[in-house]
């Protein structure tokens, strides 16, 4: 019985050594990196533009990021945006020919 012990608990001691042993073997070849897919969010880029128009008529100018002049509408299209609200105003002279 004594020498069951024994090899037991050398293969105990053995293969906890070899367990936690460090693995320092550079031969294995690192994995390809894979290419990087788009994230597709499922989410629209949009804005509400009711005030464009007010905006166009007191002179406001609208730029990109070099500094170019856009249409209001163009640049938002630039921009990425997809998706856009225009209010609709049933008495807009109520409220000085804007939204208010």
């Amino acid at each position: 019985m004594d020498y069951i012990k024994t090899f037991f608990s050398f293969l105990f001691a053995a293969y906890s050594l070899t367990a936690c042993g460090n693995n320092n073997d550079t031969s294995v070849p690192a994995p390809e990196p894979k290419p990087e897919t788009p994230v597709i969010s499922g989410f629209t880029k949009g804005a509400d533009i009711g005030w464009v128009t007010e905006y166009e008529s007191k002179g406001y100018n609208f730029y990109n990021a070099k500094g170019e002049k856009r249409e209001c509408t163009a640049l938002m299209k630039e921009l990425g945006l997809d998706a856009i609200r225009i209010r609709v105003w049933v008495d807009p002279s109520a409220h000085g020919n804007w939204c208010n």
